[in-house]
């Protein structure tokens, strides 16, 4: 019962927060009407709310280097140098960052930053890309380079690290049921490499099994991407060189497939990022075409948010991880221009916006 008030006390929070952030994290909103999806004169249900990119653009503050430099007007200090992935879970929000080798931890309702990895000893990342945070918190990494999945405590301290080279190829996202007992990393594997499959750990982080190879038959993949896991426990993984979702029951069972390669809606060109929301729809990113579609679960296109254009809001050039909050808010990453666009869910029901 403490545990849920808590929760429910950081919602909150994270509410106000957000509202604020609304009102002053980004100009662009002082000088044209925020963007919403789809457009009218349809029903909105998706509103662009605001951008973070800078420290002012967060905290609310320049950074203490900043403004020992310039005083008044001196120039804000950007958080990323190249976002991969985010995750999103009980007022905190996570961003990999390849370039500064760390993952980016806002906690929202503090308004502070943190971050993981960054120095040395058993915690420390070489090329952190997806990132996951389970149900009591406990974070994980995907470090690309090191081979491995690397876990800390709700706080950022090192827990523990799972896998290693002899049993990854190429590590890129990572995905946790709400227990937090069962770990699945993605190995994209390569051009030359068979290891393209979803690998499975206990809590404790031993090796339980391997789902798929490589292949475009069901259940097989040709570099898989991004993963997540579902209020069932069932994991969707975004199997790109496939051009397809995948659903697999706990312990690793086929269930469904669908998407196909092409340039109309509901098509994958190039997909990136994956992630669910609490209402049981599905979010993939495509750099292609610079949005993310949100379909049903099986896979029935709903509406699309985003397109290709300047950095202006709900426009976009290279776009990676997206999450989706308890709350319904989504967090989506572009690396080109190093932001990240907070987009309100204005509308739970989709079923007047089948396209």
């Amino acid at each position: 019962m403490v545990k849920k008030d808590r929760t429910v006390f950081v919602l909150l929070l994270v509410l106000l927060l957000l509202a604020g952030l609304s009102g002053c994290a980004v100009t662009e909103t002082t000088v044209m009407e925020r963007p919403v999806w789809p457009k009218p004169p349809e029903i909105a249900r998706y509103e662009y709310n605001s951008t973070l990119r800078t420290d002012l653009s967060f905290t609310g503050k320049k950074s203490s280097f900043a403004e020992r430099i310039g005083g008044v007007g001196a120039q804000e200090s950007p958080i990323f140098a190249k976002p991969y992935d985010v995750a999103a879970r009980g007022g905190v929000l996570l961003v990999s960052d390849t370039v500064l080798r760390t993952v980016h931890m806002l906690i929202l309702p503090t308004r502070s930053i943190f971050r993981i990895g960054a120095s040395g000893g058993d915690g420390a990342l070489t090329k952190p890309v997806g990132v996951a945070i389970d149900g009591n918190g406990r974070i994980y990494v995907a470090d690309v380079t090191a081979r491995v999945v690397k876990v800390y405590e709700s706080n950022g301290h090192y827990r523990m690290t799972v896998g290693g080279p002899e049993l990854m190829v190429k590590p890129t996202d990572v995905a946790v049921n709400d227990e937090g007992t069962r770990i699945y990393v993605v190995d994209t594997g390569g051009i030359e490499s068979k290891n393209h499959q979803v690998q499975v750990f206990d809590g404790e982080g031993l090796f339980i099994k391997t789902i798929g190879t490589r292949g475009s038959g069901e259940g097989e993949f040709n570099l898989p991407v991004q993963a997540a896991v579902n209020a069932l426990g069932e994991l969707y993984v975004l199997d790109a060189g496939n051009f397809r979702v995948q659903v697999f029951s706990a312990d690793g069972d086929f269930i469904r497939a669908w998407g196909k390669v092409g340039r109309n809606m509901g098509d994958f060109a190039r997909p990136r990022g994956l992630a669910l929301d609490s209402d049981g729809l599905v979010y993939v990113t495509d750099a292609a075409f610079g949005n993310f579609q949100v379909f049903r679960d099986d896979g029935q296109l709903m509406l699309f948010v985003g397109e290709n254009g300047s950095d202006l809001p709900g426009e976009y050039a290279l776009l990676a991880g997206i999450a989706v909050d308890e709350l319904g808010w989504v967090y989506l990453l572009d690396q080109k221009y190093n932001k990240l666009d907070v987009i309100k869910k204005i509308q739970s029901d989709l079923s007047n916006n089948v396209q």
